[in-house]
């Protein structure tokens, strides 16, 4: 009866409107165990006798899902490589600080997403480096229509981007001197590692090489190089010797933005973020009663950014850190924020938003 049950389960589930809401890629099977577990509790398999009977169930029913999941759609294969691209935006914000951006990329996707967004800047006659700063009312609709692209490969799972900041109302306590110097980069590292749920990716049978492409530095040789040397520490990371992925020190390196496009659409997106989180979109110029032309533009970006998101993540709330259905879901899900707080944090509500708001 269970497992005919499971099956039945599966069977009537819809498997094209799942794979548009958790982007086509096997994030949606970690949704499903922890689905199927509720299903296998409610027909009675939780108990004691029963739960080596419940795992031969899920094992059995996932192994023959998955099957039929790569029999249908080819794109879905494992990566020799990936890419990572990596950007910073706000340093120190109203309410928000410490912006970090990322999205990660197989390399077998990397060439033919690049030329689909190259070939779109083309017809748009975007000619120059596409970046947040830039947007404006002439330029909107181009803006929204190359962004959409962009999401339409995340949401396939061709492409998982992760944005990290920090809420101001969590002050840091005990940090030394050399902390607070190396800041940038501390919390660049953190990004990296956890970000992405690295941890958490699947133990590939053959190693898996990480290129990691940052937009350049604002710091000093030696700090860059400091820095370098801990992202090459995370190849010695036991839990990514288990999954196999390794960093080499040739890998680890910077570009130039206006050079590559998805590095051009990441910092679109992180600098929405910022935009939005901080108040920017309800910036007056000094003595004028309305808003500028320029700033509409952006808040109306940000709400097409939005609504892409939203398509991944219904009522996604972008202040808060995204929550993970299993935590494989870390490392497959197509888009993710990270509210980073320190553990030493105290929160202080007067930094909040909804405490200046109260004071006006």
């Amino acid at each position: 009866m269970g497992i005919a049950f499971v099956r039945k389960y599966l069977n009537q589930t819809d498997l094209q409107k799942t794979r548009v809401r958790f982007a086509r890629n096997r994030r949606s099977f970690a949704c499903g165990c922890y689905v199927l577990r509720f299903v296998v509790t409610l027909i009675g398999l939780k108990s004691h006798s029963y739960k080596s009977k419940r795992k031969d169930i899920l094992e059995l029913a996932f192994s023959e899902k998955i099957q039929e999941y790569n029999s249908e759609d080819s794109n879905v294969k494992v990566e020799k490589e990936y890419i990572l691209f990596c950007d910073e935006s706000d340093k120190r914000g109203k309410y928000y600080s410490n912006f970090y951006g990322g999205l990660m990329v197989g390399a077998s996707q990397y060439q033919r997403i690049t030329e689909r967004l190259e070939a779109q800047k083309t017809d748009l006659n975007l000619f120059h480096e596409v970046k947040w700063e830039k947007v404006t009312q002439t330029y909107l609709g181009k803006y929204q229509e190359l962004i959409r692209t962009f999401f339409e490969e995340i949401a396939l799972g061709n492409i998982r981007v992760r944005i990290m900041f920090r809420q101001n109302a969590n002050q840091p306590t005990g940090l030394t001197h050399e902390q607070r110097e190396m800041e940038y980069f501390l919390l660049y590292y953190q990004f990296i590692k956890h970000a992405f749920g690295l941890e958490y990716a699947p133990q590939f049978e053959q190693p898996v090489h990480l290129r990691l492409y940052f937009d350049q530095f604002p710091d000093t040789r030696e700090h860059i190089e400091q820095f370098k040397g801990f992202l090459l520490g995370l190849s010695e990371n036991h839990k990514l010797k288990e999954s196999n992925i390794a960093i080499r020190k040739d890998d680890i390196t910077e570009v130039k933005s206006h050079e590559h496009a998805l590095l051009q659409c990441l910092d679109i997106v992180l600098g929405s973020m910022s935009f939005c989180l901080n108040d920017k979109h309800k910036d007056k110029p000094a003595g004028q009663r309305l808003r500028g032309k320029r700033t509409i533009a952006k808040e109306t970006l940000y709400k097409t950014i939005l609504s892409e998101i939203r398509q991944i993540h219904p009522r996604f709330n972008i202040g808060m850190s995204t929550k993970s259905v299993a935590l494989q879901s870390r490392w497959d899900d197509p888009y993710q924020h990270w509210c980073f707080t320190p553990k030493t944090a105290i929160y202080q509500p007067a930094m909040t938003q909804t405490w200046t708001e109260k004071e006006r």
